[in-house]
């Protein structure tokens, strides 16, 4: 990754590709204001690789406003957790049910809020994806102890705080960031340092493209902030990991992002990764965006 503040935007849209290389900033971490018309979402995501021990773990977690349409909905819903396989399938079903009179006045679903963790404790191992779902009054996110008023600056720091019942607790500031997520038996926690930003401005991988009224925002904050300490525990089998960085060792590191607008694309592909050692990352992220009835492919990497 060059220390510029330059960056180089890469948009794939069909068969046309057009690269841009422009100056940039826009620290987009912060919550945005909440509207009170959907469709909307806003969520977020960390990722800790810790080469130690060979193992990945992280946790995400958001809300969705739905659309006033049914459809939208249930889709909307579906969203929340990326990893959820049965979406296509409520989807389809719901839409079997669209023109029918008895359906129409179905008010829109209560557990709006979703939290995933991910777990790859073995690299010979599938990832495990524990998840929950939560009503919006389970929810609360603050800047300063105030719900936002404004949406996020180019430069400032993020500050805020954020509680899901008795399962996520988060705080994240210019000096690091404290979490606690607890879902059924698992239970993660943690501490990170200073971060390392995507951009020393505050700007991400979408640069100025963030302006555009696109139906969904990528924004990573970091892709190698250094995590002093965390604990991973199964309270039903007794398993236990616990790891950080220590003076003089390769760093456990963690990827920090930010996604919101309309709606999750349908169809994506993303990957990041780090070296520990050198200090070199990478994130790409591609996918289908829709707009005005038409797909098109878009990709962004960094």
């Amino acid at each position: 990754m060059m220390a510029s503040h330059f960056r180089k935007q890469v948009i794939v849209a069909g068969s046309l590709i057009v690269s841009v290389i422009i100056l940039c900033r826009a620290n987009k971490m912060d919550p945005h204001v909440y509207p009170k018309i959907g469709p909307f979402f806003e969520g977020w995501y960390l990722r800790i690789i810790d080469s130690h021990q060979n193992l990945s773990l992280g946790f995400m977690f958001g809300r969705v406003l739905p659309s006033t349409s049914l459809y939208a909905d249930v889709e909307s819903l579906c969203q929340t957790s990326a990893l959820n396989e049965d979406c296509r399938r409520k989807i389809a079903e719901k839409q079997l049910h669209m023109n029918l009179s008895s359906y129409r006045n179905i008010t829109s679903p209560s557990n709006l809020v979703f939290i995933g963790l991910l777990l790859n404790l073995k690299s010979d191992k599938r990832l495990e994806n524990p998840e929950g779902f939560f009503s919006p009054s389970q929810y609360n996110i603050s800047i300063n102890g105030r719900p936002a008023t404004k949406n996020p600056d180019d430069e400032s720091p993020p500050n805020f705080e954020v509680t899901v019942a008795s399962n996520l607790s988060l705080i994240v500031n210019k000096t690091g960031t404290r979490f606690s997520v607890k879902l059924g038996p698992h239970v993660l926690m943690g501490e990170t340092a200073q971060p390392v930003p995507w951009g020393p401005h505050g700007e991400g991988p979408e640069s100025w493209l963030y302006k555009l009224p696109l139906p969904f925002h990528w924004f990573v904050y970091s892709l190698r902030s250094t995590v002093t300490s965390f604990k991973y525990m199964n309270r039903e089998t007794g398993q236990t990991v616990t790891g950080g960085t220590h003076q003089d060792q390769i760093p456990v590191v963690a990827h920090w992002e930010k996604n919101w607008g309309n709606s999750f694309p349908k169809a994506w592909v993303w990957a990041e990764g780090v070296n520990p050692r050198s200090g070199v990352s990478y994130a790409f992220s591609a996918g289908l965006v829709s707009e005005m009835g038409f797909d098109i492919r878009a990709q962004l990497s960094c």
